[in-house]
């Protein structure tokens, strides 16, 4: 049995609203007996209209919806056709052997510099500091030879110091294809590089030792401190040296300080350097300097007795 107290549920009185199934007559159950469906739950006017009404809702939506193209794109658009003009190879018939076609301009691959054997072999590339492309191979200048993969002068190259793989030691560098003292230094015996102005073991003259209480100025040992221009760097037993700190490879702007086999002391700053491939003056037609250091690259005149200028990376000759 059910109460007085039951109301109608929120749901069956907007279906009667909207479906205008109602009559007034059904404003309340009252105490009657309400039947029970089959599985034991009470079957309501308000049941019945709340379910009709979702089945006419459903009967009512439209089968077929339209479908934005804009939004999903359209499946039978096609791609738009190939407008791109195939390669241009007419131009191949106007070269006459041995010339090939590189790029719209005939060339002849075995003297050409930037196609050297081919279109793609530009001997900038294939062998740095080459000078000529000769039989179809990248060539070095004469006087010059083709180490690491690059044209040098072996006789000014102290990683290639009259031949490939050739070091200088880290106080010499390579003149006239020999190991040599490098600028401000002289050399004595044993291999050693030293400063005859300035060295306490070597002052005027290799193997000329100051006493332990002197320093060696000018090339002389004197109880004198070190002269303007030069500074005091201690030695062995406690002496002093007077460097010269602007371009002593050993002490380059501090004691102590030694630049790399392949650097030079330039106003107190170790700095690279290599022999101008392919120069004989600096000029502007030297380029090889700008090549191995770039802006900063320096062309400096050839050193006394030499005929190939030096390259430093900097702003100033040694």
């Amino acid at each position: 049995m059910v109460g007085t107290g039951r109301r109608r549920s929120g749901w069956g009185f907007l279906a009667c609203v909207v479906l205008g199934g109602c009559s007034q007559t059904y404003g309340g159950l009252g105490p009657e007996e309400v039947p029970l469906d089959e599985t034991g739950a009470d079957t309501t006017v308000a049941d019945v209209v709340i379910d009709s009404s979702v089945d006419a809702l459903e009967d009512s939506a439209p089968s077929d919806v339209p479908v934005d193209s804009s939004v999903v794109g359209d499946t039978t658009d096609t791609a738009p056709p190939d407008t791109t003009p195939p390669p241009d190879t007419s131009g191949d018939a106007t070269c006459t052997a041995p010339k090939i076609n590189c790029s719209g301009s005939c060339v002849d691959p075995k003297t050409s510099y930037t196609a050297c054997g081919g279109c793609a072999n530009d001997c900038a590339v294939l062998l740095p500091y080459s000078a000529t492309c000769t039989n179809s191979k990248c060539a070095c200048a004469g006087g010059e030879s083709a180490c690491g993969g690059e044209c040098t002068v072996i006789k000014e190259d102290s990683n290639n110091c009259n031949g490939c793989g050739k070091v200088c030691s880290d106080i010499q560098w390579c003149r006239n294809g020999g190991c040599e003292c490098r600028p401000g230094s002289n050399a004595c015996a044993g291999g050693v590089c030293s400063d005859l102005q300035g060295d306490v073991d070597h002052c005027g003259a290799c193997g000329t030792v100051c006493a332990g209480s002197e320093t060696c100025s000018g090339g002389k040992c004197s109880k004198d401190p070190c002269p303007s221009g030069r500074s005091e760097c201690p030695g062995d037993k406690s002496r002093v040296n007077c460097f010269d700190l602007t371009r002593d490879a050993t002490n380059c702007g501090t004691c102590g300080t030694a630049c790399g086999h392949d650097e030079l002391c330039v106003s107190g700053k170790c700095r690279g350097y290599a022999p101008a491939a392919g120069c004989t003056t600096c000029g502007a037609s030297c380029t090889t300097c700008k090549a191995l250091f770039g802006s900063a690259g320096r062309c400096c005149p050839p050193a006394p007795g030499h005929t190939v200028p030096t390259c430093v990376d900097g702003p100033a000759c040694p």
